[in-house]
C-alpha cells in the first residue's frame, strides 16, 4: 500500500539495486519450505528532496536507501527494531564492553566491497570504520552525529579486524538505534568515496548493490 501510493506524487525518484549474493533469514513464522536463491532485484520509489547520494548527511539516503541497503553497519537495529534499545551484530562478529568507556569491535572475517570501482572487491578493514566515524564527526551537515560528537572519545584500529571505542563516559544508550545502530552516520563507507560521497556511487559491502536511480 506504501508503494502504491507513492506512486500518486508526480515528484519522485525511482532506485533499482540488484542482489548482492548475501541471503535474508526468513522472519519467524515465515514459509520456509522453498529454498532460498541469491539475486534478483529490488526497487523502490520514495519521494525525495535532494539529489543527494550522501546517507550521512541526506535523511532519506540513509535511513530508506543506500544507508540500509547498500552499506553496513557494525551493529544494526532493522528490519524492525529502529529506536529501540535492542540490536544485532550486523558487520560486526563479536562485541566486547570490557569497562563502562571501553567498546570493542570483531570484523566478520570475509568481509569485501562490492567488486564495483574504485573499491572493486577489496576487503572491508577496521581502518574504513575509523576514517567514516572521523569523517561524521567533522561534518557540519551530518544529519545525527550525536554519537561521534558527544559520547565518542576516540576510535581506533589496533588491527586491521579490531575497532577499539573509547567514550568520553558511560552511555546506556550506545547500542540504540540514534546512536551505534543509527542508519546513516554509522554505514561503513569505503575511504575512497568519502571525498565525493554526494555524487559517487554508493560502493558498500551491504546485501544490495546500486544499479540506477
Amino acid at each position: 500500500r506504501f508503494l502504491k501510493s507513492g506512486a500518486a506524487f508526480s515528484a519522485g525518484s525511482a532506485l533499482t539495486i540488484a542482489a548482492c549474493s548475501r541471503t535474508q533469514q526468513p522472519r519467524p513464522g515465515a514459509n520456509t519450505s522453498a529454498t532460498p536463491r541469491a539475486g534478483g532485484e529490488l526497487t523502490c520509489l520514495l519521494l525525495t528532496t535532494t539529489n543527494n547520494l550522501n546517507p550521512v548527511t541526506n535523511f532519506q539516503e540513509g535511513y530508506q536507501l543506500s544507508g540500509v541497503h547498500v552499506y553496513d553497519r557494525l551493529i544494526s537495529t532493522r528490519p524492525t527494531l529502529h529506536f529501540s534499545n535492542e540490536y544485532r551484530l550486523e558487520a560486526a562478529q563479536s562485541v566486547e564492553q570490557p569497562d563502562g568507556t571501553t567498546i570493542v569491535f570483531k570484523l566478520r572475517p570475509g568481509m569485501t566491497y562490492h567488486d564495483i570501482a574504485p573499491v572493486n572487491g577489496r576487503a572491508v578493514v577496521a581502518e574504513d570504520i575509523v576514517a567514516t566515524q572521523k569523517y561524521v564527526r567533522d561534518n557540519p551537515k551530518a544529519e545525527n552525529s550525536s554519537f561521534q560528537t558527544n559520547s565518542m572519545n576516540s576510535v581506533q584500529a589496533p588491527d586491521s579486524q579490531t575497532i577499539v571505542f573509547t567514550l568520553k563516559e558511560p552511555n546506556a544508550y550506545v547500542f540504540s538505534g540514534t546512536q551505534m545502530a543509527n542508519c546513516g552516520a554509522q554505514c561503513i563507507i569505503p575511504p575512497e568515496i568519502l571525498d565525493n560521497l554526494d555524487t559517487a556511487r554508493p560502493a558498500g559491502s551491504g546485501p544490495y548493490q546500486l544499479d540506477s536511480y
